[in-house]
């Protein structure tokens, strides 16, 4: 089994192992900056759960996404490379091959930011053993079908 799986259809991403939580999406090849990476898919829900997208639409309604597909592995981080605009993923900036593909979720995950950088700050071999397995992730990765 390879260590990266290509999304079904988009040669620009992968999912594979994350340093940050269980699965993670992952660029297969350089993407640049403002590059559209998919849509979420999923059925429409109001229950919450591990892969469900919540959007807020012009008129205020919020409605869920069950993610049915390789965008359901996007993690959250507090300087992300990725942003979701409404259902669509799009690259904030140029991601390198290998790279882990985030998103911040939201508001309600800034204490979650601040209690991972006390971590950090207690414990600096948190930190170096997150370098090493990025590194390690991103020497696995394998190139995109025709590349």
């Amino acid at each position: 089994m390879p260590d990266a799986i290509i999304a079904e259809g988009n040669p620009l991403i992968c999912v594979k192992p994350s340093p940050i939580h269980g699965q993670g999406l992952f660029a297969a090849e350089r993407i640049e900056a403002d590059t559209y990476l998919g849509e979420y898919l999923g059925p429409r829900t109001q229950d919450d759960g591990p892969y469900v997208l919540w959007i807020e639409e012009e008129d205020g309604t919020i409605y869920g996404i069950d993610g049915r597909n390789e965008l359901r592995f996007t993690n959250h981080s507090c300087e992300p490379n990725g942003v979701m605009e409404g259902e669509h993923l799009y690259a904030l900036r140029d991601i390198e091959p290998g790279e882990e593909i985030t998103i911040h979720y939201g508001p309600d995950w800034e204490d979650e930011d601040e209690d991972d950088d006390e971590a950090e700050d207690e414990d600096g071999d948190e930190a170096d053993e997150q370098d090493e397995a990025e590194d390690e992730a991103m020497s696995a990765i394998e190139p995109a079908a025709g590349a």
